[in-house]
């Protein structure tokens, strides 16, 4: 038998290692690449039969791997798989047992795909349309690339063959959506072509724009990270301390989204409609007051001087050469516009995206920018990226049906998958009774394919559409001592507000810690002098009782410590002070408050309920190697895993109440889109017949797959 009997295959590279070798970390570098990649592995043990097999990640740190094989897979019986240990792993802890490669393997055939750290594929190893796009040269092109088409491995493929046609590296432009991004890619690129990648510049439209404008402002002028609390000081009462206020004319959480989507928009203050134009207007007053700018300010600060100042128009202009864009379906006009007047001295403008995955409506990305984009350039190349790498034909086939909703308002293209679905993987629709079920049965599933497939709990992920949702998912994962990690969120009970109202259940059971109840004697506002503040909280518990000025603080925590049951007590409270925290929304499925009294309402004692909340919070910090992601579909963008659920698939939920129509709900179905083509290997599309205390209706993107 040939002993060297694995094949991993990426496009047209591939490469043989034996069994032993997985035993090496000289290879784990290269299998840690593969990983990321969705490689195809098969086993020749079977020369005429090869058995299709997986990688799984089975340690973090150092990254480690093995396989996982189809089970009905027909594997020789003297396949080395039945001889040698289910992990490899181990090896990493005794390096004196690793058995070593041999050296011809090391090096390899030309062919074949050189051990690298970062496997970066040439452009022989590209499909036909990712080198048509990576040899596009002069001149616009538009890229429409599918998901999990390889269109970042295209995008360093291009870099590299502009470097080789004989541009210089510092002429080039790279812009991504967010930092990470920008890193990924730099260190692709570093890979690839060397030191002279560190001369391209890479980072998002907005680093590229600070780095334009701050040279031309001066040096008293600042950036605000965070612009919420100059727009909460616009929302007060004026008075002859804040001569901006305008009074609460909007809520703060809504007048700080309106006005970055104005921004995004490219519109002024003059240009939107009361009370927006009032608040927009008085908040651009006061930033001028104080020489600050927020970070939309910076594209919009950068589009005035490119049409005001010829020298600043020549210098920029004449920077960059080439310019790239990825994700350009997340785009907003105010970039768009900026874009244009960047790339207006030669037009080399290579913009990729997908605006079957434009998401972000709600910060301004206009996925109708991709069509514009072929008007103001009718002359521009267009490629099309539609093989996806990532995921199987049946999953490939349901994001299909969904995405097809959207027919007549987006550009067609025809998606295939790579590969067939493996007998081993599961795509199902799970319904069940109650959000609470839907929860345990994601818990109890992910133990199950854990402990069958020896899967490692990285290899899952829970998406939803709200972060609220997470709760019952933090609950459930925990009760089974499953690791999991929320991602771009905070867990639930360490959000803002739900802190909040916490402390002020913890306060009522011990008054010892003035850190518990410090922040919350002017929640909600009850106008006690900050030098007050701090003397109390160095007296303790005591000068609190006795100062005159926290006798209502006072009166609060001696009623509430009256109420026994959490639930009656959070509802009290919240209905005696509804400045306490930020008001729900009414359009949202599921409320916040609501679903911090659910929990609440499952016991019957305040100290009960915390010390359930704290174990919940001590279990989400316990240090972990893996763990399950969760997270909203928002934050999923651009990332995959094996495994992947996606909840609440209710009318009202996905898509969502406020979101039923129009382009709102043509945003909702490609959030659903991109929910199911996370997926690599096992879907599960899952929906509950009660969510919280309201019946729901099953999603029409259950009942589309359902019903074709």
């Amino acid at each position: 038998m040939n002993t060297r009997c694995i094949e991993i295959r990426c496009g047209g590279a591939w490469h043989r290692l034996t069994y032993e070798d997985l035993c090496s970390s000289d290879v784990q570098s290269l299998l840690d690449e593969c990983y990321a990649l969705g490689v195809e592995v098969l086993c020749l043990c079977n020369p005429e039969h090869p058995v299709p097999m997986h990688l799984r990640r089975v340690r973090i740190r150092p990254p480690t791997y093995t396989l996982v094989t189809n089970p009905y897979g027909a594997h020789h019986p003297d396949c080395p798989r039945f001889r040698l240990s289910r992990h490899p792993s181990a090896y990493h802890d005794e390096p004196e047992t690793r058995p070593t490669i041999e050296p011809a393997l090391r090096a390899g055939p030309p062919e074949r795909f050189s051990h690298r750290r970062i496997f970066v594929p040439t452009l022989e190893q590209l499909n036909d349309a990712q080198r048509e796009a990576a040899t596009h040269k002069n001149g616009p092109c538009m890229v429409v690339a599918a998901a999990g088409s390889g269109k970042t491995a295209m995008l360093i493929a291009r870099i590299q063959y502009l470097i080789n046609q004989g541009v210089r590296p510092g002429d080039i432009l790279a812009c991504t959506f967010t930092r990470k991004a920008a890193q990924e890619m730099t260190d692709r690129l570093l890979a690839a072509v060397g030191e002279r990648g560190k001369a391209v510049t890479i980072g998002t439209i907005h680093s590229v724009a600070y780095r334009m404008v701050t040279p031309e402002l001066g040096e008293d002028w600042r950036v605000l990270s965070d612009p919420t609390w100059m727009i909460e000081r616009v929302l007060e009462e004026p008075s002859g301390k804040n001569p901006h206020g305008v009074g609460p004319a909007m809520k703060l959480g809504e007048a700080v989204s309106a006005i970055a989507k104005a921004k995004a928009d490219a519109l002024g203050s003059h240009q939107v409609s009361d009370p927006l134009a009032k608040v927009y207007a008085a908040y651009e007053t006061l930033k001028a007051e104080r020489k600050s700018l927020d970070f939309e300010d910076m594209i919009l600060h950068a589009i005035r001087r490119f049409r005001t100042d010829k020298a600043f128009a020549k210098r920029w202009r004449q920077r960059w050469r080439y310019v790239m864009v990825d994700e350009f379906q997340d785009t907003n006009t105010a970039q768009w516009l900026f874009l244009l007047e960047l790339v207006k001295a030669h037009n080399n403008l290579f913009v990729v995206g997908d605006d079957w995955q434009s998401i972000y409506g709600f910060r301004g990305a206009q996925p109708g920018l991709m069509n514009e984009f072929l008007r103001r350039f009718p002359e521009a190349k267009k490629v099309f990226l539609e093989c996806n790498y990532r995921s199987h034909d049946l999953i490939v086939d349901l994001g299909s049906r969904i995405i097809n909703l959207n027919a007549g308002h987006q550009i067609p293209k025809r998606v295939t998958a790579h590969r067939d679905m493996s007998q081993d993987a599961i795509t199902q629709i799970v319904t069940v009774h109650s959000d609470t079920e839907e929860a345990r049965f994601v818990a109890s599933e992910l133990t199950r394919l854990r402990n069958e497939l020896g899967m490692t709990w990285n290899d899952f992920a829970v998406l939803y559409r709200t972060n609220i949702q997470s709760r019952l998912f933090e609950e459930a994962l925990a009760d089974q001592d499953i690791p999991y990690h929320v991602v771009g969120d905070k867990h639930f009970y360490e959000s803002p507000d739900v802190k909040i109202i916490l402390d002020y259940l913890r306060t009522t059971q011990d008054t010892s810690d003035p850190t518990v109840w410090g922040h919350l004697l002017n929640r909600p506002k009850r106008y006690i002098p900050i030098d007050v503040v701090h003397e109390v909280q160095h007296g303790g518990w005591e000068a609190v009782v006795a100062h005159p000025k926290c006798r209502a603080f006072v009166t609060t925590i001696d009623t509430l410590r009256c109420i026994e049951e959490p639930a009656k007590a959070i509802q009290w409270l919240v209905d005696k002070h509804p400045g306490l925290v930020r008001q729900q929304d009414e359009d949202e499925p599921i409320k916040w408050v609501d679903s911090l009294i659910a929990s609440a309402s499952r016991y019957k004692t305040v100290s009960s309920f915390l010390r359930f909340v704290d174990w919940i919070i001590e279990k989400s910090k316990e240090p972990k190697d893996e763990a399950v992601q969760l997270m909203t579909i928002h934050k999923a963008k651009g990332l995959e895993w094996t495994t992947v659920f996606v909840a609440g698939l209710a009318e009202g939920l996905l898509p969502h109440k406020k979101s039923l129509k129009g382009e709102e709900l043509r945003e909702e179905t490609r959030l659903c889109y991109v929910a199911i083509t996370r997926a690599r290997e096992n879907l599960y599309l899952l929906s509950a017949k009660w969510y919280g205390d309201k019946e729901r209706e099953l999603s029409r993107f259950i009942t589309t797959l359902q019903g074709s």
